[in-house]
């Protein structure tokens, strides 16, 4: 597949499904909440990763030669089509392979605060949240979809003003 944009953008979301599907195959999305925790974000790294290992192929395939345009185009499509694979992954895996997912992470994340002592005030504003991201309604992966394509634009942002060399300095 000759498009980065795209071969990334599938490489990221089979890497997630990979990861969430071990996760879950380890207990620690059902079982050892406590491991998962920490376990979640490394799909988070692992997608930055490689919106800046698509953006340096990009500039390789142009000869060493990419415009902050062509690097955040290349990026952005990578992250959008990465945030809406996996946006409906989440909701498959939450709906279909862990039903049980969104009441195990809210009541795990209640006893963790309680075990820190935070006040009733404190835990209900964070259930909220949690209720907001974990629920399981559609408008959960519509935030998880905004979230992602945000964090990952501006990875793209970042990484192609980093790598950007105009097409006038080349010649």
């Amino acid at each position: 597949m000759k498009n980065i944009s795209i071969r990334f953008a599938i490489i990221a979301s089979i890497a997630f499904i990979v990861w969430v599907s071990i996760e879950h195959l380890l207990g620690y999305n059902t079982t050892k909440m406590e491991a998962g925790e920490y376990t979640r974000l490394a799909s988070a790294y692992m997608f930055w990763l490689l919106i800046v290992i698509a953006l340096i192929v990009k500039k390789k395939q142009q000869r060493g030669v990419i415009t902050f345009a062509e690097g955040f185009k290349t990026g952005i499509k990578m992250v959008v089509i990465y945030s809406f694979i996996t946006a409906f992954w989440l909701a498959f895996y939450q709906h279909v392979i862990n039903p049980e997912f969104y009441p195990l992470i809210k009541q795990f994340s209640i006893n963790q605060m309680q075990t820190q002592g935070k006040t009733e005030l404190q835990i209900a504003d964070a259930v909220k949240e949690i209720d907001m991201m974990y629920n399981g309604k559609t408008f959960s992966y519509l935030m998880y979809f905004v979230f992602s394509t945000v964090m990952g634009g501006v990875v793209a942002l970042i990484t192609s003003i980093i790598l950007r060399r105009n097409k006038s300095l080349t010649n």
